[in-house]
């Protein structure tokens, strides 16, 4: 039996080796970037970047009558538009209107980050994803980053932690791998960094404004949240075996030097095309996109390529009928319609920023 027990098992492995043997995933059209193209491709693609202590000079702040402006164009569209209001006040226990009219009394005194601060906040505090406060176009085409990327998982207990997941090309730390654990973000425990950059998030849940709170702790977007408090960012780690700590700077980069992004919704918006009303997420839309550029420049290489050989390929178009929705509403004609101005609300429909223009193009 010992011997019969012996030889199934032998022949178990074998079988096991051979299928094993048999199962691959699907091999690439190309090989995998080596470091140092795929560092040249993401200097490409962000073009200039310049260290967030030297861009803070360059914000030109609004004058008193532009704040005024923004002021009113909010009050009227939450008071008289936002149909939303009396249920946010129950739930969240803010009133945004009040706090527009006691801003209006207050901001002479105010500098500029401070006023967008506080116009953020108002916002944020409505939980709604849908309705959100569009910093001045000074502030659309910049994002902020860092060279790694922070993801949370939990391991055999209920208390969280913190991994380096990805890692930039451009990242010059030696000392920095993927896998890594993060203990503390500027001296602080980690886990209190991601609360309070929870806390400026919009998400309707804490679990929500947590996993946001994550995502801008190394990647946010000027356009609906400010630049970091901080110029540089020290981080602790370990590797399961040394501690090591190191200093990050937070890189500024412009929108015009990366490659197109939500490529056909911003041109549709444009063109007036029905597209360009989908109730997409703005602000995560154009992160993603951000965050191919900074982690996986293939991804870049590989859109570029579809859509070059989509339009090589593309059937020419002689005419363009966008198929009107038909209105049906027993208040048609009796509203007065309302336009966005450049100090951009956007409440259930999408105002995408300017054009993205690729720099490798």
């Amino acid at each position: 039996m010992a011997q019969k027990s012996r030889k199934t098992g032998t022949t178990t492995k074998s079988t096991a080796r051979r299928q094993v043997a048999l199962v691959e995933g699907a091999k690439p059209y190309q090989p995998k970037m080596s470091k140092a193209v795929a560092l040249g491709a993401v200097e490409t693609d962000l073009g200039e970047r310049v260290r967030l202590r030297d861009f803070r000079p360059t914000v030109t702040p609004l004058s008193l009558e532009e704040r005024n402006l923004i002021i009113d164009q909010a009050e009227i569209m939450l008071e008289q538009v936002f149909v939303h209001l009396p249920l946010k006040r129950a739930m969240h226990v803010t009133d945004p209107v009040q706090r527009l009219r006691l801003l209006r009394l207050r901001h002479r005194g105010m500098d500029e980050r401070a006023f967008q601060s506080e116009m953020i906040d108002i916002f944020t505090d409505l939980r709604d994803l849908h309705t959100n406060y569009i910093l001045p176009r000074g502030y659309w085409a910049k994002f902020a980053f860092l060279p790694f990327r922070i993801e949370e998982f939990h391991e055999d207990t209920h208390f969280r932690q913190y991994l380096i997941s990805w890692i930039s090309p451009v990242n010059t730390d030696k000392n920095l791998k993927e896998g890594v654990i993060v203990t503390h973000w500027n001296g602080s425990p980690v886990e209190l960094a991601v609360g309070r950059n929870a806390e400026r998030e919009a998400g309707c849940n804490p679990d929500a404004r947590r996993a946001r709170g994550i995502e801008a702790l190394t990647l946010r977007w000027f356009g609906m949240s400010l630049p970091p408090d901080e110029d540089w960012v020290t981080l602790t780690y370990t590797d399961g075996n040394t501690i090591h700590e190191s200093k990050f700077d937070w890189e500024v980069v412009d929108n015009s030097d990366l490659p197109p992004l939500l490529m056909g919704t911003t041109e549709g918006a444009r063109a007036g095309q029905a597209g360009s009303g989908w109730g997409i997420d703005l602000k995560t839309a154009l992160l993603q996109e951000v965050r191919k550029a900074v982690f996986d420049p293939q991804a870049i290489q590989v859109e570029e390529e579809r859509e070059e050989y989509r339009a090589a390929t593309a059937a020419p178009v002689t005419s363009l009928t966008v198929p009107q929705r038909p209105e049906t509403s027993i208040f048609s004609g009796r509203l007065p319609p309302v336009w966005p101005s450049r100090h951009a609300f956007r409440s259930r429909r999408l105002y995408p920023p300017p054009d993205f223009r690729s720099k490798r193009r």
